[in-house]
């Protein structure tokens, strides 16, 4: 089973959002415990959490938060999300 958890720094007024996740990635016949799930999409100040054990979804994953990074469309100052 694989688990996100997401919860603020205050109760009251709350000035950020803390993120945690398992770490265990697992295919058939393999399994790696310190898989990273949750990817800063560079340049914004987004982050995408990733829940599950599919090595070839992460690979996606990984690829694309890459692709947003070095892309010149993200960069311009006037693309709002």
């Amino acid at each position: 089973m694989t688990l996100i958890a997401a919860w603020t720094n205050k109760q009251d007024h709350p000035t950020s959002l803390m993120l945690g996740t398992d770490s265990r990635l697992s295919s058939p016949g393999h399994h790696w415990d310190r898989a990273t799930k949750i990817i800063r999409l560079y340049p914004t100040h987004y982050y995408l959490a990733y829940c599950g054990d599919a090595l070839g979804t992460l690979c996606a994953i990984q690829q694309t938060a890459v692709l947003f990074a070095t892309s010149h469309v993200l960069l311009k100052r006037s693309f709002n999300f």
